[in-house]
């Protein structure tokens, strides 16, 4: 059955027939092989963290063993050379796209009502939003890398990492009180996965086009190709990852719609995204570019949901686009020019993870309790 949290059910069959009711059982199914990790090691991942990087031993528990032998290897559907140039597209967006992933990809991820309830109880709210972007920032320049996801690779372990922090996380919320599986299926489900998904494919393919980056069609297809084998990696079922971009693109348009408007969660996530760290705001119009960026690159009905302000700055996104031209002109008339791009993204990422929060606590571990709570049906 269709979750609550599901709106315009019957606008969205008439517009795709029946695909929402073929996801409905999605809301509900997780991912058994890293669950299982979880009741295994019981919070003790020492022995997932010596498999990841000194391989499989005698000594392995089970449940990891079966995990990275499911995904020790390249599948037979992946083309590595269009993972690559997928990659080289993320690098060649440099700057502009280190705003679509900030100010689109993780935004609108945030607006989902009922897919911001992890995020919620694990204390992303009170922690700020430069930490989650210095991850996010680490996390897809790993992926884009050449090679990246191969076994042993930074992206394949990060993967991986990322896929037993969900896990962790939808055992300490099995193990608490007040989840609405019926409003909202299950924690960390697979409809929401591949909900995340799609914001790093063919939603931030979308963002970069509007900021006036021409990315070409096939371009857009390797890009995708790159995140459906991530996805897979990060226990997205391979059922659901779609194989182009016109299925994604109808995809992320019936997640959308489906969605519910944002919610108090939403509107705090944004503002902790959008919060510099302590000392570290600079001046004032910096806080407005950035807000004006993310209006300018959201559907309206969200930037307005999680309380951005109507500004002339949300302009901006427009014309950075005048900015932007000079730049794609050189690119199609010299592959030299295209070559310093994607170098110029390369050293831009890496720069940007030497930059990143350090508050003490390692990438991508999972919090040790929940932060949060859940409020009964009609207290938010």
């Amino acid at each position: 059955m269709l979750p609550t949290r599901v709106v315009n059910a019957d606008l969205v069959r008439a517009l795709y027939g029946d695909l929402l009711d073929r996801l409905a059982p999605w809301f509900h199914r997780m991912d058994p092989l890293a669950d299982a990790v979880v009741t295994e090691l019981v919070g003790r991942y020492a022995p997932f963290e010596r498999a990841l990087l000194e391989g499989l031993t005698p000594d392995t528990p089970a449940s990891v063993r079966t995990l990275l032998e499911a995904h020790g290897h390249v599948p037979l559907w992946v083309d590595r050379r269009r993972v690559d140039r997928g990659g080289r597209v993320f690098f060649r967006t440099g700057v502009v796209g280190g705003i679509v992933l900030g100010a689109r990809s993780l935004i609108s991820g945030y607006c989902s009502p009922a897919g911001n309830k992890p995020l919620a109880l694990t204390g992303t709210l009170s922690r700020g939003g430069a930490r989650r972007l210095a991850e996010t920032g680490r996390y897809v320049a790993a992926v884009s890398a050449p090679g990246g996801l191969l076994p042993g690779a930074e992206g394949w372990q990060i993967s991986l990492r990322v896929r037993l922090m969900h896990a962790h996380v939808r055992g300490l919320i099995h193990r608490s009180e007040g989840w609405r599986s019926e409003d909202w299926g299950a924690p960390i489900n697979q409809h929401d996965l591949l909900a995340t998904s799609l914001l790093f494919s063919s939603v931030f393919v979308g963002g970069v086009r509007e900021m006036g980056v021409q990315v070409s069609d096939e371009e857009a297809e390797d890009h995708l190709h790159l995140w459906r084998w991530a996805s897979w990696l990060m226990g997205v079922q391979l059922e659901l990852l779609p194989d182009g971009m016109a299925q994604a693109n109808r995809l992320s348009d019936l997640i959308e719609r489906t969605q519910g408007e944002p919610d108090e969660d939403a509107r705090r996530l944004v503002r902790g995204l959008l919060t510099p760290p302590k000392g570290k705001g600079g001046p004032p119009v910096l806080r407005q570019l950035a807000e004006g960026l993310c209006y300018g690159l959201l559907p309206r009905r969200q930037a307005e949901g999680v309380g951005l302000a109507r500004t002339p700055w949300r302009h901006v996104v427009r014309l950075s686009r005048l900015a932007v031209a000079p730049a794609e002109l050189a690119r199609r008339v010299s592959p030299r020019v295209e070559e310093a791009m994607v170098q110029y993204g390369v050293r831009h990422w890496e720069r940007a993870a030497s930059l990143g929060p350090d508050d003490g606590t390692p990438a991508f571990t999972p919090p040790p309790v929940l932060a949060g709570v859940v409020l009964p049906r009609g207290e938010r």
